[in-house]
């Protein structure tokens, strides 16, 4: 279990994924406001916070990582080869296409029960990082003995 990311492991419910998203979204914001520029680690946050919500519905994280490799990618090709305009256009819509799918993962219901991934989350918001971090002091305590 060591070496895993801590956001990555196990299942989340809809309020929990909402939360982390909505949470990335504000400092997302501020940054704008700030900076006047995107936080320049969110392309690599949405992905963590997409795969413990895409393991809920009994889906793989690599299809989060995935998509945001080919949005990364079509958005740096629309840039090097259209107009500054066409290149914006493009952008739009990839940011779009995210979100739609964003929303539908966010509504999707997860598994009832146990799948590979875990077992199903708690109602309500859950802190992602105790569970792990119980996890693994249960782990440890467990191979004291």
């Amino acid at each position: 279990m060591t070496g895993r990311m801590i956001i990555v492991h196990g299942r989340a419910n809809g309020p929990t994924f909402w939360t982390w998203l909505l949470g990335l979204y504000a400092i997302e914001a501020v940054c704008n406001f700030t900076i006047h520029g995107p936080f320049p680690l969110s392309q690599f946050l949405y992905p963590l916070i997409c795969v413990p919500r895409l393991h809920d519905v009994g889906r793989s994280g690599w299809w989060a990582f995935g998509a945001a490799v080919l949005g990364i990618a079509l958005g740096t090709l629309a840039s090097v080869y259209l107009s500054p305009m066409n290149a914006r256009h493009v952008r739009g819509a990839i940011v779009l296409v995210e979100l739609i799918l964003l929303v539908i993962l966010g509504v999707s219901s997860g598994q009832p029960g146990a799948n590979k991934f875990g077992d199903p989350p708690s109602k309500g918001v859950a802190n992602l990082f105790a569970r792990r971090l119980a996890s693994e002091s249960e782990a440890k305590i467990a191979d004291t003995m």
